[in-house]
C-alpha cells in the first residue's frame, strides 16, 4: 500500500492545495485524490484534508450535527486554528454530508452586492462525485457541457443549486469529497437538470 501524503510538510500542503484549485478550475470534473492521512470519523480523509488546506483561524467552520464530535472539533482546532460556529450565518465553510445538505443549506451566507465574496463554501461528503448523470454543468472553466452527479442526490437537490446557481455572482461554492475524489461546483457553474424519459 502506498504512503500517505504528509499534509504537514511543505510540499503535501502545497500540492494538495493545488489539487483543490484545480477542481474549482475545472468544475464538475473529478480529481482523484492520493492516498490521504486518516480523519477522525465521521470525516472522510478527503474532507479534513480539504479543510487542512482552505481554513485558518480566520475562517469560521460549520458542523453539521452528524459531523459536531469532539474528536471533529478538535482536529480542526489543532491543524487550522479555525473556531468552530453554531451560527452559519458566521461561516466561512461548512461540513456536511450530503443527505443534510437541503436541510441546512439556507443557514449559509450568499454574500452581498457589495461584497459577493463574503459567502461560505460548503465541503459535502457524498459515497462518490460524479459517479451518475444527473445535471449538465456548463460556464467557466469548461469548454463544453460537462455531465456530473452525486451518489445520494436526487432531483431535488439539483433544483435546490440550480436556485443557488441562479444568484450568480451571489451564492454558494461546493466541494465534493468522496472516498476517492473530489470535485468542485462554484456558484459560476450552470447547471441544466437532465431530462428523463
Amino acid at each position: 500500500m502506498t504512503e500517505a501524503i504528509d499534509l504537514q510538510s511543505p510540499a503535501g500542503a502545497a500540492g494538495f492545495f493545488r489539487t483543490v484549485l484545480a477542481a474549482f478550475a475545472t468544475p464538475a470534473t473529478p480529481r482523484l485524490l492520493p492516498r490521504l492521512p486518516d480523519a477522525p470519523p465521521p470525516l472522510l480523509p478527503g474532507t479534513a484534508a480539504i479543510i487542512r488546506a482552505l481554513a485558518d483561524y480566520q475562517t469560521p467552520v460549520w458542523l453539521a450535527p452528524r459531523l459536531d464530535q469532539e474528536e471533529v472539533r478538535k482536529f480542526i482546532r489543532f491543524h487550522t486554528g479555525a473556531p468552530i460556529v453554531e451560527d452559519g450565518r458566521a461561516a466561512v465553510f461548512a461540513l456536511l454530508d450530503v443527505e443534510d445538505v437541503l436541510a441546512h443549506i439556507d443557514r449559509f451566507p450568499i454574500g452581498t452586492d457589495e461584497y459577493p465574496d463574503r459567502s461560505a463554501v460548503l465541503v459535502v461528503q457524498s459515497g462518490s462525485a460524479g459517479a451518475a448523470h444527473q445535471v449538465d454543468c456548463s460556464g467557466p472553466g469548461l469548454k463544453e457541457t460537462v455531465p456530473f452527479g452525486v451518489a445520494g442526490t436526487d432531483s431535488a437537490f439539483w433544483r435546490r443549486l440550480h436556485m443557488n446557481t441562479a444568484l450568480f455572482p451571489l451564492g454558494l461554492d461546493f466541494l465534493f469529497a468522496s472516498p476517492h475524489a473530489l470535485a468542485a461546483l462554484p456558484r459560476s457553474t450552470k447547471l441544466t437538470l437532465k431530462e428523463t424519459g
